[in-house]
């Protein structure tokens, strides 16, 4: 099916992927088509498949690159920041350190970042029950604490007194108490029925 002619260039809609191809080269071209929206840029086309509640969707093999990318990334910002912890806890244990190479401060960021990253693209097209569990694990997991030391610090650097930090044992549990409520409203949310 032909959306889009003009000089020479064509752009088509594959009825089942929802794939636009073209011939010929063109500047850049934004089309709309119902729910869909295609761009192309001079002789190479990016693909993306259709829009669903104001986002593309990329295609699943460049999302997948690039969460496997994410994830190697994630990993090498979380074990120093776990064995800095750990050094915290105790220092009597072989994968407890303090001279990690990044600052622990920097490090919160950094992982809440990323995870933050990760799981925009896990939730990318699912439903709004699937992506309030989705987001609500991954604030109590990976988000919470590291975020939480990281703003403990900051405030401490910021007053400029080192028991400052202790603003972290009040902002851990509000962050873990609002993943938590994210994941029961995905968990107990019902299903939404589409009524045309």
């Amino acid at each position: 099916m032909c959306i889009y002619s003009q000089g020479g260039d064509a752009f088509f809609r594959a009825p089942d992927t929802g794939i636009v191809e073209y011939s010929d080269k063109t500047e850049l071209i934004m089309i709309g088509y119902s729910l869909d929206i295609y761009i192309t840029l001079r002789t190479r086309a990016f693909f993306f498949t259709k829009q669903q509640g104001g986002m593309l969707l990329f295609n699943k093999m460049l999302r997948m690159i690039l969460l496997c990318f994410l994830f190697i990334l994630l990993i090498s910002f979380m074990v120093p920041w776990l064995r800095f912890a750990a050094f915290i806890i105790g220092s009597d244990g072989s994968f407890a350190k303090q001279d990690i190479m990044i600052s622990p401060l920097y490090l919160g960021y950094l992982i809440t970042l990323v995870s933050a990253t990760i799981t925009y693209l896990l939730s990318m097209g699912k439903s709004k029950k699937r992506k309030y569990t989705i987001w609500g694990i991954a604030v109590m997991l990976p988000i919470s604490l590291p975020l939480a030391y990281s703003i403990g610090i900051t405030y401490s650097f910021i007053v400029e007194d080192p028991w400052a930090t202790i603003l972290l044992l009040y902002v851990f549990p509000v962050i873990f108490i609002v993943g938590l409520i994210l994941l029961l409203v995905g968990i107990f949310k019902k299903n939404e029925v589409l009524q045309y």
